[in-house]
């Protein structure tokens, strides 16, 4: 931005300076609207915005990627565009570039955040592209980014889940130290596990009380899956209390 101005100043008959110093301010202030990249060793988090099409579409390609994380298969840069928008004006939801120092735009990785009761309870995902899979990024990013919601906003615990099928996944939560819940969705969901962790002592309750808790929570972001597990009196009491 200083560069810029200086520049202005000295070739005012230029445009591009102008051009230049406009669209990082317009930058600077969507950061600033959705809050500061998140940097830790040898990863940064920065908030996922639209000059980053050509890195996610080019890490995107694998189609394998959709159909894991129940992303959408965007056909055009316009439809991507649009979704990027739809994200963040839900204002529950955070996305992130995953950026590493050497080779920049390695995946993405997203947190839903909603208040269960009086706790602060989130749903998340990542992805990776498929030359950087297997390295350890991917739950490298995780924690860095539960960790910053835990310290700036609260977060007690944190759901995700994964088709049955996704050994890779399942293992990169459990390494995490998520923990599978004994419930499964009405189908056609029925082919995923739930996962939680919790992120401190007080956040690690019963299962039949991390199950309730997805099931708000699901309700909360209004998702199309639907638990099959029935209620238990405690869970329609918190349910009661919830709403």
């Amino acid at each position: 931005l200083q560069r810029c101005r200086r520049r202005m100043l000295s070739h005012p008959h230029e445009a591009w300076p102008e051009r230049l110093y406009r669209t990082l301010g317009a930058w600077r202030g969507f950061v600033d609207a959705r809050g500061p990249a998140i940097a830790g060793e040898g990863l940064q988090l920065e908030p996922l915005g639209h000059q980053h099409l050509a890195d996610f579409a080019w890490q995107y390609h694998d189609p394998q990627i959709a159909a894991l994380c129940c992303l959408p298969r965007f056909a055009d840069d316009a439809q991507w565009h649009a979704w990027l928008e739809r994200c963040w004006r839900y204002g529950d939801q955070r996305l992130y570039a995953v950026l590493h120092p050497e080779w920049g735009f390695v995946g993405s990785v997203s947190l839903i955040e909603c208040t269960v009761g009086q706790a602060r309870v989130g749903f998340f995902y990542y992805w990776l592209g498929a030359d950087f899979q297997g390295r350890g990024l991917g739950p490298r990013a995780v924690r860095l980014l539960l960790a910053h919601a835990r310290a700036t906003r609260g977060l007690r615990s944190c759901h995700a889940k994964v088709f049955d099928h996704n050994r890779h996944s399942r293992r990169a939560l459990e390494t995490l130290g998520f923990r599978a819940l004994p419930v499964r969705g009405i189908p056609p969901f029925d082919g995923e596990t739930f996962y939680r962790l919790a992120l401190d002592r007080e956040a690690d309750v019963e299962p039949a009380q991390a199950v309730e808790e997805l099931r708000l929570l699901l309700d909360a972001m209004d998702a199309e899956t639907r638990l099959a597990a029935p209620l238990t009196a405690r869970g329609a009491q918190a349910r009661a209390q919830a709403a």
